[in-house]
């Protein structure tokens, strides 16, 4: 297991968007994710996740398909 880092800079998390909600959500979602955390913002998602299970692709996917836009993201590979 390769444990790699995504963040995304997302909206519209703002004001209303509850953190444990998306991390559920998104573990549902994503097989492959070991942990998601956000800033106090909540503009910012940050993605520990399993290269063999999951894509960056992938990722961005998930986040989509619970309503956010991705409007930048930025990998972190640990080789």
């Amino acid at each position: 297991m390769s444990k790699n880092n995504a963040y995304f800079s997302v909206t519209p998390l703002g004001v209303n968007y509850d953190a444990k909600r998306l991390r559920q959500a998104f573990h549902r979602s994503c097989d492959g994710v070991l942990s998601v955390d956000t800033d106090s913002s909540g503009n910012l998602v940050s993605v520990e996740f399993d290269d063999k299970s999951v894509t960056p692709q992938m990722l961005r996917d998930c986040l989509t398909s619970l309503g956010y836009t991705v409007d930048r993201a930025r990998m972190e590979y640990n080789l």
